[in-house]
């Protein structure tokens, strides 16, 4: 089963990406949260066209 990222609230891709902007790193984020890299890759990539 996969997970694509629209898939995630609003709340939970923000509270993510809060983390892996606190911490600096991705990887460690998605392995405490149980979530593949891979999948978080795009969802990082997603917040920082929105942010521009």
């Amino acid at each position: 089963m996969t997970i694509e990222v629209n898939q995630y609230s609003k709340e939970l891709r923000e509270q993510i990406l809060k983390e892996v902007k606190e911490t600096g790193n991705m990887a460690l984020v998605a392995r405490s949260r149980g979530i593949s890299y891979a999948k978080m890759t795009p969802l990082s990539r997603t917040s920082c066209l929105i942010a521009r």
